[in-house]
């Protein structure tokens, strides 16, 4: 947590998130799917193995482990304004207006089916850290074009419900709820 003069509390999210490490363990299951198969082609001389074959095979999980990694790194920004997550990929904003609770939950506890707990156990990703729910009076938007999401503004309806993996979780829905408080909206 940092906080500066403005009062402006951060907390930096979990670089190895949930999310983040689910994705690479599906695009490194996908790529290894790939190799087997173009390998077991050319053994079978189905299909000739040349670089563009090692390139592809070596460049589809990399740039996708890349790019899913690049969502985990940023702080979230909490402020009289509202909670503003900043991501390398994209920004998210909430005005405290929009905001009905924050509280920390495991993931099992936001995951009502049970379905992707499942499958994450299956492919071996930790789900001992807590996360942060935020439940929302308004449904989250994502802009058509920009890598923005929020509660105002045009784009795709994506639920009332978000969930954010800082650092400190306890910490994040301590000074979450103080802020919430001091704007009225609880």
């Amino acid at each position: 947590m940092k906080s500066t003069e403005s009062a402006v509390v951060r907390f930096r999210l979990r670089k190895k998130s949930i999310h983040a490490d689910f994705m690479t363990r599906v695009f490194l299951s996908i790529g290894l799917a790939i190799a087997v198969s173009f390998f077991a082609m050319w053994l079978l001389g189905a299909a000739p193995f040349d670089w563009l074959t090692i390139l592809f095979i070596i460049g589809f999980p990399a740039v996708g482990i890349w790019g899913w990694r690049r969502a985990s790194i940023g702080e979230v920004e909490l402020s009289e304004a509202g909670l503003r997550v900043r991501r390398r990929t994209q920004t998210e904003t909430y005005p405290w207006e929009d905001v009905a609770s924050v509280k920390s939950a495991t993931f099992e506890e936001v995951d009502e089916q049970g379905d992707n707990a499942a499958l994450c156990r299956m492919l071996g990703v930790d789900l001992s850290h807590p996360l942060v729910v935020v439940e929302l009076k308004r449904s989250v938007r994502q802009h058509l074009l920009l890598s923005r999401f929020g509660t105002r503004g045009s784009g795709i309806r994506m639920g009332t419900r978000i969930s954010i993996e800082p650092e400190d979780a306890a910490g994040f829905v301590k000074a979450a709820n103080q802020f919430l408080a001091a704007c009225g909206s609880n």
